[in-house]
C-alpha cells in the first residue's frame, strides 16, 4: 500500500516538481520498500533517487528541502543508510552512516538519529560492543533533551 501511493506521487510529480523533491519522495519510496523487504526494488528505486538528484541543479529545489545535500551518495542518506541494514547489508550501512557523522555536529536530532541507526546496523552486523556504544550515545543525546521519537523507537526496539 504504502508503496503504491509512492509510486502515485512519483506519477503527479514527474512534470511539475523540482528534481530534489522528486528525489526526496523517490528516496521515500526506496526505505519503504526496504522496510518491506524488497532488496531488489530498495536497489532499484534508490538508483533512480540517485539519478534524479544528480540532475538537481544548486538552488532547484524549495527552501524546506535544504536538507537534501548535493552530491550526496543516495537520496535520504540517513534513512537510506538505515534501508542497506533491512536489506542485508549493515556493514554497508555502518560505511555509510558513520561518514555522515562529522558533517551533523550542528544538527543534534540527526547526530542522534544516526547513533541509533548505527547501534541498529552494528548489532545487525553482529559486533555488539559498538552497537551498546551507539545505543548509550544515542541514549545520552535523548536524555540530554534532544527529541527524536525516531531514534528513542529504534533504540526501544534494539533494548527489548
Amino acid at each position: 500500500m504504502a508503496v503504491t501511493i509512492f509510486e502515485s506521487a512519483q506519477i503527479g510529480l514527474r512534470d511539475s516538481a523540482a528534481p530534489t523533491v522528486r528525489a526526496i519522495v523517490t528516496g521515500l519510496e526506496a526505505r519503504t520498500r526496504a522496510a518491506a523487504g524488497d532488496a531488489t526494488g530498495f536497489r532499484t528505486t534508490l538508483a533512480r533517487g540517485t539519478a534524479i538528484l544528480d540532475s538537481a541543479r544548486a538552488g532547484d529545489g524549495p527552501p524546506w528541502a535544504y536538507w537534501m545535500a548535493e552530491g550526496a551518495e543516495f537520496p535520504m542518506v540517513l534513512e537510506n543508510g538505515r534501508a542497506l541494514t533491512m536489506v542485508g547489508e549493515p556493514l554497508r550501512a555502518v560505511e555509510i552512516l558513520t561518514a555522515q557523522l562529522p558533517g551533523l555536529g550542528e544538527y543534534p536530532r540527526d547526530v542522534v538519529l544516526t547513533q541509533a541507526y548505527l547501534a541498529e546496523a552494528h548489532a545487525a552486523a553482529g559486533d555488539l560492543d559498538a552497537s551498546r556504544a551507539y545505543v548509550e550515545q544515542a541514549r545520552a543525546g535523548l536524555t540530554g533533551g534532544v527529541q527524536s521519537p525516531r531514534a528513542a523507537a529504534v533504540l526501544a526496539a534494539l533494548l527489548a
